[in-house]
């Protein structure tokens, strides 16, 4: 199966999902991060300098109208990955209307 995870805020603040990353991959799932980031941003430095286990990196730029929903499905069905965890409404929102499954995380200090 493969699964896909936002990461500000949801599987770069919970050690759990960090956890979960990695048995899943020992399972011989595939785990993608999918996430969203201006330009200057340096996102793959930063999910690699935490030593998360994933498959691979999906970087949406940001460009200040970019419908997040939207593309995090859109890569979804590109590598076919069925379960999404995120904490934008948004988001699962269009996870659940393309018929995949959504799990929201919420930030930990909410």
């Amino acid at each position: 199966m493969i699964y896909a995870f936002d990461w500000g805020g949801v599987l770069n603040e919970n050690p759990e999902l960090m956890e979960l990353t990695r048995v899943l991959l020992d399972a011989g799932h595939e785990v993608h991060i999918i996430s969203v980031a201006w330009e200057h941003e340096k996102r793959e430095a930063s999910v690699q300098a935490t030593g998360i286990p994933f498959t691979k990196l999906h970087v949406i730029i940001e460009t200040g109208n970019t419908q997040h929903g939207i593309e995090k499905v859109k890569i979804m069905k590109e590598i076919g990955a069925t379960v999404m965890f995120d904490d934008n409404q948004d988001v699962i929102d269009h996870v659940k209307a393309a018929g995949l499954l959504a799990l929201k995380v919420s930030y930990k200090d909410h």
